[in-house]
């Protein structure tokens, strides 16, 4: 919600427990990483420390930026982007707040393949191939030691925004603790994430393009996302797993 009259954007969720933790959390971490010169877009200067409730609903204040959003097929936007991603990696090594697991979204995913009343419209047979996928890449995962550190936790080209001073990162909802190639696998542009696990980054970019499959099916009303849905289901499929497109 643009509050034009004072440059101010207001992000509205829902006040349940959950919804009001994740906004908390983006509060903090984006003002930690502000204050440490970071690429990302802080709080508003008029934001408390916490989010606040205001008829039923979860509020934060942001800055409104002027911006465009960069695609997958701008390559020159996803290396900046990936640079940048990379920028916020360093000045989030030493996040003192508490970070959930990455690990946790990624069984989200998992437990709505499981249930037969939700996704409705996944055909069985592309439902039954996520969760063969998801379980292969999950046993793949046991075979590597992975080093936990603050990550973004969902970075894509939709969460950056791309203005005159350089690209911008925002929504730290999603904010987490895991490997940085969990984030590569969503900007690939791999020399900016160097030194990069290239096995574990092949592994997580299946493992994410199975995760927006979920996601956007799960929001298949709106035709981008289930084109999006479509789209990695078929690189799945083909065994090309990546997210390079935009969900």
């Amino acid at each position: 919600l643009l509050l034009p009259e004072i440059a101010t954007v207001a992000r509205i969720a829902p006040s349940d427990d959950e919804s009001f933790a994740a906004s908390a959390r983006e509060l903090a971490v984006s003002r930690y990483l502000s204050v440490k010169g970071a690429p990302v877009v802080g709080p508003s200067d008029a934001m408390p420390s916490t989010p606040f409730v205001e008829e039923g609903m979860t509020v934060t204040l942001w800055p409104h930026i002027d911006h465009v959003q960069a695609d997958y097929d701008d390559h020159k936007e996803v290396a900046r982007a990936a640079d940048a991603l990379r920028r916020v990696h360093d000045a989030l090594a030493d996040y003192p707040g508490e970070l959930p697991s990455y690990a946790e979204r990624i069984e989200e995913c998992a437990a709505l393949l499981r249930r037969p009343d939700a996704l409705p419209d996944v055909a069985a047979e592309d439902r039954t191939f996520l969760m063969r996928t998801y379980e292969r890449l999950s046993s793949a995962l046991g075979a590597f030691d992975i080093r936990y550190v603050p990550i973004h936790g969902d970075a894509h080209m939709g969460n950056v925004f791309i203005t005159p001073s350089g690209p911008l990162w925002t929504d730290f909802e999603t904010a987490c603790l895991g490997p940085r190639e969990w984030d590569a696998s969503g900007v690939p542009h791999l020399p900016a994430f160097k030194p990069l696990d290239s096995r574990l980054y092949a592994v997580m970019s299946e493992m994410r393009s199975v995760c927006v499959v979920v996601w956007c099916s799960a929001l298949s009303a709106d035709p981008e996302k289930r084109a999006a849905a479509e789209y990695q289901l078929a690189r799945l499929r083909a065994g090309r797993g990546a997210p390079t497109a935009p969900y």
